[in-house]
């Protein structure tokens, strides 16, 4: 098998020692810097959220660097290293993202001064691709940020699987004249002194404006960056925030207003700033799974904007009404809205269809939308809508569309043998 293959390579490298190895080309600091992208192709296999394109790519890699190995072993004086054979385009489009940039910078960089000049390279560093515990911050020194800053400068596309620390913000902000998609994903719930401090502080002066970028999709503390840092995406149209609750771990800082329960904020106060650009701004909000499935439609008090034309995913009941007129009574052209209705709103009841019948006034273009999702806790019943639709005849569609979407439908039960309704 190639873990077996891969294995004997290894010790046989292991087995020779500079001394064994001819005068010249130095095969053994060839051998060594190809060992160790053998090592970091395996530590990568090991994980079990790839792509089977991914597998299959990573495999192939590493037979190939098991067959290179070999070949350099049994004739050092004459072997020439392929990676650092292969054009630098190579490295920018194919072995950088799928090793991924701490890979390049930590394994690569250091085995071979070649690899080391191209890892500083702009070009190289398409895609910044960092972490892979999502509940963990990375540790980024003010050094690191000053040496890697401007290889980083040209990257077109940021996927982060960590909490947001201010180093790693810092390496975004390099390349934010040539960003044009940021994933970044956070699931912690507990707001350590690594992430906290400097989200708490924010950042003072000018706004940090980034042109080109057009999607985001940030989880966790990643969605209220853009207001701690004063980012201002001009470009940005496709928006997917995912809110989570948090604990506070700091004990010097109180919940109040300023440090919320909330990644969001009070009201969405803390992740507005992802919509300071002009739009349109097609929005989708998402909470993790036990939470009901959307957004409550009060949080977005301090998010909506005109530039708003497609809202995905809020709930339509509020759990809170205070101001809750300030949010409906908004004025929108909206082409899309989708509200969710999941187990937890186990009827369709009045409020909900006045809700969204005012919405349809307020918020809706004239020839706007509106969907819905149906979780399978939902219930139509059947004389309570029709007594609905006695009661407001305009209320006929969303009716008439929901009961199209239900898993339950409650009939009327009790009657007589030869009643009718």
């Amino acid at each position: 098998t190639q873990d077996r293959q891969a294995g004997r390579v290894l010790k046989l490298s292991r087995s020779r020692d500079d001394s064994s190895q001819p005068p010249g080309i130095r095969a053994s600091e060839h051998v060594r810097g190809q060992c160790a992208v053998l090592v970091s192709l395996l530590q990568r296999l090991a994980h079990d959220d790839l792509r089977p394109s991914e597998v299959e790519s990573l495999v192939h890699l590493a037979n190939t660097k098991c067959d290179t190995i070999s070949a350099m072993l049994q004739r050092p004086s004459s072997s020439v290293p392929s990676l650092i054979t292969l054009p630098e385009s190579c490295f920018s489009g194919h072995i950088g993202p799928l090793v991924g940039t701490k890979t390049i910078i930590t394994k690569l960089a250091p085995s071979h001064p070649s690899l080391h000049t191209i890892s500083r390279k702009p070009v190289t560093h398409k895609t910044l691709h960092l972490g892979n515990r999502f509940s963990f911050a990375i540790t980024v020194t003010p050094q690191q940020v000053a040496v890697w800053g401007s290889a980083f400068s040209r990257a077109k596309r940021a996927v982060l699987a960590c909490a947001p620390s201010l180093g790693v913000v810092e390496l975004l902000e390099h390349a934010r004249d040539s960003l044009e998609e940021l994933e970044a994903w956070s699931d912690c719930y507990h707001v350590d002194k690594a992430v906290g401090e400097w989200l708490r502080e924010g950042r003072t002066g000018e706004e940090v404006i980034f042109p080109l970028l057009a999607r985001v999709k940030v989880a966790g503390w990643w969605i209220c960056v853009a207001n701690r840092r004063h980012w201002t995406p001009i470009s940005l149209v496709d928006i997917q925030l995912r809110d989570t609750f948090v604990v506070d771990d700091l004990p010097q800082l109180d919940l109040d207003y300023d440090h919320p329960e909330k990644c969001s904020g009070h009201k969405g106060d803390a992740c507005s700033g992802w919509l300071a650009g002009p739009g349109p701004h097609h929005l989708t909000l998402e909470v993790p799974e036990g939470w009901g499935g959307a957004w409550h439609i009060e949080d977005l008090r301090h998010m909506l904007k005109p530039s708003i034309k497609r809202l995905r995913r809020i709930r339509c009941a509020p759990i809170r009404r205070w101001n809750l007129d300030k949010v409906i009574d908004f004025a929108m052209q909206l082409e899309e809205l989708h509200i969710d209705l999941d187990d937890r709103e186990h009827s369709i009841d009045t409020e909900f269809l006045q809700i969204v019948a005012h919405l349809r006034s307020t918020w809706m273009a004239p020839h706007g939308i509106i969907t819905f999702t149906c979780c399978l806790g939902v219930t139509f019943d059947i004389l309570r809508e029709l007594q609905h639709l006695e009661n407001c005849p305009s209320w006929a569609d969303t009716l008439i569309h929901l009961a199209s979407l239900v898993k339950r439908v409650v009939f009327p039960h009790g009657l007589g043998q030869g009643e009718a309704v």
